[in-house]
């Protein structure tokens, strides 16, 4: 297994974490696989030589995925368990694409599931370390300067990644925009502004998936407000009745949507 090498977006994960959290331990912590990986398939096993989870088979011996030992030692508190709070904030709202799972303590989050909980049934359950996959995508191979956005974990305490469960009620409240905007990983303030930061990242999620025409300008979100080619996208991407109004006092679209926010994905 000569000759490999570990996918750029990795690499540059790992120099972040060693600048963001300099005295970390790094124990549980490596790229190339093991003997017990190299006898199954895994993104640990280089994709040309060894008995990879994926090959693109263009010649370069690519390793896709890298573990982080999970004691941070940050002297303002943050935790593992923050990081990657944080990380599946963003990878939620359509950022740090370049990633296709991550495993941690017994959970998995993949891109296929849009990085919903699941419970991860592999014999190791990642109790000592985080371990992340790189996508399957020449695009995921090649990317650089990377931001795994870690200057962001700043002091102790949680990350606000989710509310309380949602009542599916169809009204777009401040406690429904504050879990959409968690969830979307733009300011938490459970009001939709003009312009919205959130309404633009949800016109970025739409725009990719549903309308390639949209504007991404931050308008168009209201209850009872006026007809928008943005709530007409957003009740296509929700699979609710379409007619580019959200319907007040209770909108199908905004229960579809809570139903959403409620496993924490949008």
């Amino acid at each position: 297994m000569s000759n490999w090498v570990v996918v750029p977006a990795l690499l540059e994960g790992r120099d972040q974490m060693d600048e963001r959290f300099p005295n970390r331990d790094h124990g549980a912590e490596g790229t190339i696989g093991d003997q017990s990986h190299q006898s199954s398939s895994s993104s640990h096993n280089p994709d040309e030589t060894g008995k990879p989870e994926y090959s693109d088979h263009d010649g370069i011996n690519e390793v896709r995925a890298i573990d982080w030992d999970k004691d941070l030692n940050d002297a303002g508190g943050v935790t593992m368990e923050q990081v990657v709070q944080l990380w599946l904030t963003l990878l939620r709202s359509g950022q740090m694409w370049w990633v296709r799972y991550l495993i941690y303590k017994g959970r998995i989050w993949h891109r296929r599931d849009n990085f919903v909980t699941r419970e991860y049934n592999g014999g190791d359950k990642h109790e000592s370390h985080v371990h992340a996959t790189n996508d399957f995508t020449q695009a995921a191979d090649t990317v650089r300067n990377t931001n795994w956005h870690l200057s962001e974990l700043n002091g102790p305490g949680e990350v606000p990644v989710s509310d309380s469960h949602l009542s599916v009620d169809g009204k777009l409240g401040p406690k429904t925009i504050a879990k959409w905007q968690r969830v979307m990983g733009t300011p938490v303030d459970g009001k939709i502004s003009s312009p919205s930061d959130l309404v633009k990242a949800v016109q970025t999620k739409l725009k990719s998936t549903v309308d390639a025409s949209l504007k991404v300008d931050g308008y168009g979100i209201v209850q009872g407000g006026k007809r928008s080619k943005t709530i007409g996208a957003l009740q296509r991407y929700l699979k609710s009745p379409v007619d580019e109004y959200i319907s007040s006092p209770v909108s199908e679209v905004v229960k579809a949507l809570q139903r959403r926010l409620n496993e924490d994905r949008f």
